[in-house]
């Protein structure tokens, strides 16, 4: 019996005992569970983080500021709707140069002439661009030009048109009128009309009527708009740069002597005006050099600044040698030059545009009209606008004003000084025309003056 118990014991420990490893087995097991579970919760953490950012690199790369997706918009655009490039880097990049779009616009080959891959013209070559079907008119506003009202018409174009350049950033053709476009009001001499600025209004608004007034002649067949050359497009083609005066710089990249150097009237010179409490205002320059107005200065200085308009300055009744009283902050960017010496001399050696180029003839002197003469035959040669503004500093008064070509050289004329003096000055309406990067020309078999004649399909 005790024998019995005894086993019924020892059976009983063995029974506890199997249950506690049993126990102990199951907690071990849990740990290594919740071990393995911690490390895949670790792991896929880790993994959505990496796909997070391999999906935002993806994402900038493909609709970024500079990402593929932008670029193909860009292209999708320049293709189809001939717009221009905000990104000059990528239209300056070899990228773009070889690319397919390219090659399907207007450029310059490596003899100066244009092509669009197709054909090739030169410039000077004539283009049959009928600008006389628009109906519309433009008068500019004796508010406006600060003279009379003066009225365009395309329609009573009766000249030609020629091959200027190339617009490289938008692939189009770029023609100008071979004639002075004519115009009711104005000036009137030797059978030419010439457009009027004068005082105030004509430096204020000056740029804006010429744009406008060439806008009505970009409105024919293949044309995408009209407006008026600028002093920086002119430099390029002559290959000119005011702070690399005598040397043709047609890239602009330059820096030599600048346009009347050493002097006040130094181009890009900053001056700074002031009343010095007794009698006319005084200039300190950014080359050092200083002195006084003169006397005409008396009722004052009158500026102009993009902020402010026009602004009249008296003299303060407080300022005196030690207390100054500023009247205002203007830069020099006046220049003029001879397209041939690239200087303000008309003599000397050829070092920009022959007088026998086709550029210089349509620039400067030839028309089939007979309208544009010579400097050779004491004529004043041709003379028209180029919408881009000038100050002009000197030790006398600061003058504002707007470049233009006149006799034979591009310069600028004043139409508003600082002693509040008006001046008027008449110029002529040549409008450049841009042509559609897609435009199909076709030869006349025609030539006029050694040039092509192409016909607008």
């Amino acid at each position: 019996m005790k024998k019995l118990e005894t086993n019924k014991s020892l059976e009983a420990v063995r029974e506890r005992e199997r249950e506690s490893n049993s126990l102990i087995n199951k907690e071990a097991k849990n740990e290594r569970f919740a071990s393995i579970r911690g490390i895949t919760l670790i792991a896929l953490v880790i993994t959505i983080v990496i796909l997070i950012i391999l999906s935002t690199i993806v994402i900038d790369m493909a609709f970024g500021d500079n990402g593929l997706v932008k670029y193909a918009e860009q292209a999708r655009d320049y293709v189809t709707n001939d717009v221009e490039y905000i990104d000059d880097s990528f239209v300056n990049s070899e990228q773009y140069i070889d690319s397919v779009i390219y090659k399907n616009k207007w450029r310059y080959d490596n003899d100066g002439n244009i092509t669009n891959g197709s054909i090739t013209l030169k410039i000077g070559d004539y283009i049959n661009y009928d600008c006389t079907s628009n109906d519309e008119i433009y008068t500019s506003l004796s508010t406006s030009n600060g003279y009379e009202d003066q009225t365009f018409k395309p329609s009573e174009y009766s000249y030609g048109w020629r091959v200027l350049g190339v617009d490289e950033t938008k692939g189009r053709l770029l023609i100008i009128s071979e004639d002075l476009v004519p115009l009711i009001g104005g000036h009137s001499e030797n059978n030419r009309s010439y457009f009027v600025l004068k005082g105030k209004e004509g430096y204020t608004n000056g740029v804006e009527e010429l744009n406008k007034i060439c806008s009505i002649y970009g409105k024919g067949k293949g044309a995408t708009r009209g407006r008026c050359l600028t002093v920086e497009e002119v430099n390029k083609l002559l290959g000119y740069n005011p702070n690399n005066i005598g040397v043709y710089d047609p890239r602009q990249e330059g820096v030599g002597l600048k346009h009347e150097q050493g002097t006040i009237s130094e181009y890009g010179n900053i001056i700074d005006y002031y009343w010095d409490g007794t009698d006319y205002p005084y200039y300190e320059t950014a080359n050092k050099i200083t002195g006084k107005l003169s006397s005409s200065h008396s009722t004052g200085f009158d500026c102009y600044s993009k902020l402010e308009g026009w602004k009249l300055f008296n003299r303060s009744n407080t300022a005196t040698d030690v207390q100054r009283e500023k009247i205002t902050t203007l830069e020099c960017n006046y220049y003029y030059y001879y397209p041939k010496t690239l200087t303000s001399s008309s003599s000397g050696i050829t070092v920009g545009l022959d007088e026998k180029s086709q550029l210089y003839k349509i620039l400067f002197i030839n028309s089939e009209s007979g309208a544009f003469q010579s400097q050779e035959n004491n004529s004043d040669g041709l003379s028209y606008w180029i919408s881009s503004k000038i100050s002009y500093l000197n030790s006398g008064t600061a003058s504002f004003g707007i470049f233009n070509v006149y006799s034979a050289h591009i310069t600028g004329s004043s139409m508003y000084t600082s002693n509040l003096n008006a001046n008027t000055f008449h110029r002529g309406i040549r409008p450049v025309v841009e042509l559609n990067s897609e435009i199909i020309l076709i030869d006349s078999g025609t030539d006029k003056n050694d040039c092509t004649l192409w016909n607008i399909e």
